[in-house]
């Protein structure tokens, strides 16, 4: 969309990359934009689980590609519907996982399990998703999203349908015309949120070379690695100058 810059960047967290103790980045992001449409989204892998990195890149592709191919602001019909395909997708995932001595719940459990905080904007609206914890920024107004280190995975629905929800949760539905800047957030970078994301965001050189915000998150990491324990991972867009 021509009224919207987007940038992004994603680190991996101090305590994983300690001698000995070397973790891939369990988070990631995707975003797609079209002349009518922007779909972003950051996702974070569980923690315990040994490949969640893996399905956290899947899981975001998958769903900024789903909502880029569905009509907005026609929300009420098809946000299940967009839910309910991306959940066949991760199906489809699991079960070509169950080809390598997988059963179904190790698929989920050990692939598949990862929070998401995204948003779709349209010219007319501006959508705020999330399932489990991560934080987000909508103008000066800040979310945190805190499940007590237990987040409410997407995944779980894959193994337990009757007990988990097949949606994540709608935040924020507002106007485009309301929307200056926007934050997706995994939990590690949180902090980053308010006056220093701000300081990030006014700086032309964020929009001018795409490796940028990485390299301001290498910096503070760099400079307080306890601040940046977890890996961090953000989305910036905001309204064209």
């Amino acid at each position: 969309m021509e009224n919207f810059q987007i940038a992004a960047g994603s680190i991996t967290g101090s305590d994983h990359k300690k001698p000995l103790l070397t973790v891939n980045c369990q988070d990631s992001f995707y975003y797609d934009e079209c002349e009518n449409k922007i779909v972003a989204v950051v996702c974070d892998g569980c923690g315990g689980s040994p490949h969640s990195e893996v399905g956290a890149k899947i899981g975001a592709r998958i769903i900024a590609n789903t909502f880029m191919q569905f009509r907005f602001p026609e929300v009420a019909p098809t946000w299940e519907q967009g839910w309910m395909r991306i959940n066949q997708h991760l199906a489809q995932v699991a079960g070509g996982l169950m080809g390598f001595n997988c059963s179904w719940e190790q698929a989920v459990e050990e692939f598949l399990l990862f929070t998401i905080v995204g948003v779709i904007i349209t010219p007319q609206e501006t959508l705020v998703f999330t399932r489990g914890d991560g934080s987000f920024q909508v103008n000066d107004e800040i979310t945190h999203l805190s499940q007590n280190n237990r987040p409410d995975y997407l995944g779980y629905y894959l193994i337990k349908a009757s007990k988990y929800e097949p949606t994540p949760i709608l935040n924020v539905r507002l106007p485009t015309s309301e929307i200056n800047k926007l934050v997706l957030s995994t939990d590690g970078a949180e902090q980053l949120l308010g006056n220093e994301i701000d300081e990030i965001m006014n700086d032309e050189l964020t929009w001018q070379n795409p490796d940028y915000l990485r390299r301001q998150l290498t910096l503070r990491q760099k400079a307080k690695p306890k601040d940046f324990f977890d890996d961090a991972t953000l989305i910036t867009i905001r309204r064209t100058p």
